[in-house]
């Protein structure tokens, strides 16, 4: 099993990320959305070719996601889908497998990925945007309006 790198605490994730979910402010969700969907998927997602990805359970699409270097969109059953590890990490470490973490206020999309010390593993991440998809705008992670 390989050495997860150190990552950054949840406070610290705020302080690196300037514009955190709940505080950015856009004229419409809609064209921040339609800004990422037409930059597409930066492919940070590495894809989980590991044999025991076979029994770890995560959004068939999540690599598909609309990203930026800071946030992702997440539809309400792709955030369903991810197991919840805001007060630990999930064993099992290999490229590709996500999960979701609570932060202060918001919620981050994380994954593993290749790290660039042999016998350690990077771990990569993103503020979630959930979207309703019917009416395409930003809702709570619990699925409260925002």
């Amino acid at each position: 099993m390989m050495k997860a790198s150190t990552p950054p605490t949840q406070k610290s994730l705020h302080a690196m990320i300037a514009d955190d979910a709940y505080a950015m402010s856009f004229q419409s969700i809609g064209q921040y959305r339609a800004a990422l969907l037409q930059q597409g998927n930066s492919g940070a997602i590495p894809p989980m070719v590991d044999p025991l990805g076979q029994h770890w359970r995560q959004p068939i699409d999540i690599r598909l996601a609309p990203m930026d270097d800071t946030h992702v969109l997440l539809t309400p059953q792709q955030i369903d889908g991810l197991s919840d590890y805001s007060h630990s990490y999930p064993s099992g470490t290999y490229d590709g497998k996500c999960w979701k973490r609570e932060g202060d206020e918001c919620w981050y999309l994380c994954w593993y990925q290749p790290h660039a010390t042999p016998g350690k593993i990077g771990i990569g991440y993103r503020v979630i945007l959930p979207l309703d998809v019917a009416t395409q705008s930003r809702v709570r992670v619990n699925g409260g309006a925002k």
